[in-house]
C-alpha cells in the first residue's frame, strides 16, 4: 500500500523527481545488519528517538503513558520487526508500481475524465484495476520474501521475547546451528 502511494506521488511531474526516487529506494540496496543496528538504537527504550518522541507527546499532552519496551516485549517485538520489513521494502514495492503505473495508458485517464470522474474516481476506477496485476506479482513476491525472513529478527531480537519474533527460517537456524539438531532442522526445512 504504501509502495503504491509512494509510486502515484512520484509518478507526477515534481522537480527532483529523482532525488526523492533515490531516497525512497535507499532502504532496498542498504545492507540490512547495518539498519537492524540502527533501528535498535533507535527503539531503544532508555535513549532512543522513538521512545524520546513518545515522552515528549506525554509531557505536552499530560497523559501519563510510558513508551513501549519495543524489543524486549513480547507484544511490541513483533511490530518492530515489521516496521523494519516494511522500511526496508517500500522502496521496491514503489519502483515496481512506477513500472507499473508508466503502463497505464494516458487515453484511460482522458476518456474518465471527459466523463466526469473525479481524482479520487479516476485513481479508484483506472488506476487500481490496470496495476492488479502487478499488486498481485508483488504480493507473491511480498509472501516468498515473509517466508524467508531471517535477518530481521535474528538481528533485533534474536528470535524475539518468548520466541515473538521467531520465524521459520531463524527456526530452522536455531536448530541446526545453536541447538546441533541437523534432523529436526533438515525436516523442517
Amino acid at each position: 500500500m504504501f509502495g503504491l502511494l509512494f509510486a502515484v506521488a512520484l509518478n507526477q511531474g515534481i522537480r527532483g523527481l529523482e532525488i526523492y526516487r533515490l531516497i525512497y529506494f535507499m532502504p532496498v540496496v542498504t545492507n540490512i545488519v547495518a539498519v537492524a543496528i540502527i533501528f535498535q538504537w533507535l527503539l531503544n527504550r532508555n535513549f532512543g528517538i522513538t521512545n524520546a518522541w513518545v515522552w515528549q507527546l506525554a509531557e505536552s499532552t499530560g497523559w501519563n503513558i510510558a513508551p513501549p519496551d519495543w524489543l524486549n516485549s513480547s507484544v511490541w517485538a513483533k511490530p518492530a520487526v515489521v516496521l523494519l520489513t516494511v522500511w526496508k521494502n517500500v522502496g521496491f514495492t514503489m519502483v515496481i508500481y512506477l513500472a507499473g503505473l508508466q503502463a497505464v495508458p494516458d487515453s484511460l485517464y482522458d476518456a474518465a475524465k471527459v466523463d466526469g470522474a473525479s481524482s479520487w474516481q479516476r485513481f479508484r476506477y483506472v488506476t487500481i484495476p490496470m496495476v492488479s496485476p502487478t499488486t498481485f506479482f508483488l504480493l507473491v513476491i511480498q509472501m516468498i520474501g515473509a517466508f524467508q525472513l531471517f535477518s530481521e529478527p535474528f538481528v533485533l531480537t534474536r528470535g524475539g521475547p518468548a520466541q515473538a519474533t521467531l520465524s521459520i527460517v531463524y527456526y530452522i537456524y536455531q536448530n541446526a546451528f545453536e541447538f546441533g539438531r541437523m534432523g529436526k532442522a533438515t525436516a523442517i526445512a
